[in-house]
């Protein structure tokens, strides 16, 4: 498995755990916990599409064995990165969450 094939399935987890650790509860789709997300205004309904693009390479990564390629691994890098400042970061850097 090439490392850009495991940071697009990688990305479908975190999002997982990260709408668990927010509240959703374990051993839903992950439609679901993306739905959970959106609900609690952690992901905007504008970065939707971004949700998307990461599900459907999982998706194509999970029951295909395509190699991902650079730019499909770099993209879903970004959004979880944009994911996590927003969620845990910034929060704690004025004093909430």
């Amino acid at each position: 498995m090439d490392p850009y094939h495991s940071v697009t399935m990688l990305a479908r987890t975190m999002i997982m755990h990260i709408a668990a650790d927010k509240g959703a509860k374990a051993g839903k789709s992950f439609e679901f916990y993306v739905n959970h997300l959106v609900d609690e205004g952690f992901i905007s309904p504008h970065a939707r599409g971004w949700v998307d693009k990461i599900r459907n390479l999982g998706n194509k990564y999970v029951h295909r064995l395509d190699e991902a390629t650079k730019e499909d691994a770099e993209l879903t890098l970004k959004f979880i990165m944009y994911l996590l400042i927003y969620v845990y970061q910034l929060p704690n850097e004025v004093g909430g969450a």
